[in-house]
């Protein structure tokens, strides 16, 4: 339910973990083999996304962090960006792993490419 234009905390956090910026993000760390030899399969989000989202005469900027997960652990998505519409540039993409002690940088190019 929706009143005078605002929204409860429910409908925010959905639009946060709806995000395209949060999409692509998972997108990527499905894909990536380093990250899946940390995490396994499946690898699904793990609690809350936090963040922010600002918007200026249709710019916008983002920061979040994405808590993840697969069968073998744990690890934390970084991601901050810019974009248009639903067309973001990002400068940051990271997957962080407390038990292995490692960031994976989501946005370089694979090492082994098919």
């Amino acid at each position: 339910y929706i009143s005078s234009g605002r929204c409860n905390l429910g409908c925010v956090t959905s639009a946060i973990s709806d995000s395209q910026p949060q999409q692509d993000a998972m997108k990527l760390v499905q894909q990536n083999k380093r990250v899946i030899e940390l995490l396994g399969e499946p690898i699904e989000t793990n609690g809350m996304t936090g963040g922010s989202f600002n918007s200026s005469n249709g710019y916008k900027t983002v920061q979040l962090t994405i808590p993840i997960k697969g069968p073998k652990g744990e690890a934390t998505i970084r991601v901050e960006g810019e974009g248009v519409g639903d067309k973001y540039t990002y400068q940051i993409m990271d997957v962080y792993s407390d038990e292995a002690e490692e960031i994976i940088k989501l946005l370089e190019a694979p090492e082994n490419m098919d």
